[in-house]
């Protein structure tokens, strides 16, 4: 079985345009805070979760997903 290393994602956006980004100051939703706290704890406190295995992960999920 010979696999496609070459092939793009489905949410792999590296060298594409993804339009303009909205960096207005804004509140954050109780949900946001609370994945930024998920985050910090897998990445930085426990040593869980790296950056690539973020990518990667956020990259292996389906077209509908976001």
């Amino acid at each position: 079985m010979n696999r496609d290393f070459t092939a793009r994602g489905n949410h792999d956006m590296g060298g594409l345009e993804a339009g303009t980004i909205d960096k207005d100051e804004h509140d954050y939703a109780l949900w946001e805070k609370r994945v930024d706290a998920m985050m910090m704890l897998l990445s930085n406190e426990l040593s869980i979760l790296t950056v690539d295995q973020l990518r990667k992960g956020i990259e292996a999920l389906p077209p509908r997903c976001l």
